[in-house]
């Protein structure tokens, strides 16, 4: 009878070590993707809906960006109303929250404090921008900004 010989003592542990950190760190990936795709569907849909109700000569400013933020709820309270500023304002962009803009025609450099000035035939544009910070694990980089938008005619 001949004996067949086995590995070193402590191959299995090893190899497993190997593969399971492998395996976790694209487990995490696809966590993160997944939470990524979540925020940004999230931000679509809150534009969308934004831009929908903005549609309407009769709704407020203040109305268009409630919406958005009842709509983006995933993204937390911190959404910010910077449509009186540029979208790129450190304000609008900080690590703790997020930004929403409406501009429409009549206000084309997007810097109206008072809301668009909305008639029929016009366009309402909604921009939500988000500063997603990913596990540093999987992207070590820093924050990603994402930015969603939506752009309807005035009825």
């Amino acid at each position: 009878m001949t004996r067949r010989r086995r590995g070193a003592p402590g191959q299995a542990v090893v190899e497993f070590a190997l593969v399971a950190t492998a395996l976790f760190m694209l487990f995490v990936a696809v966590f993160e993707f997944g939470r990524l795709m979540a925020y940004w569907i999230a931000m679509q849909q809150g534009a969308q809906e934004a831009a929908r109700v903005g549609a309407v000569a009769t709704a407020t400013q203040a109305q268009i960006v409630q919406v958005a933020r009842n709509q983006t709820a995933l993204l937390g309270p911190g959404l910010a109303d910077c449509s009186g500023n540029a979208i790129t304002a450190a304000a609008c962009t900080s690590p703790t929250g997020g930004a929403i803009q409406v501009s429409c025609t009549q206000d084309t450099n997007g810097d109206a404090t008072s809301g668009c000035p909305r008639v029929s035939d016009d366009w309402l544009r909604v921009v939500i921008t988000y500063p997603f910070q990913p596990v540093p694990l999987v992207y070590p980089f820093g924050t990603i900004r994402l930015q969603s938008w939506a752009q309807v005619r005035v009825e």
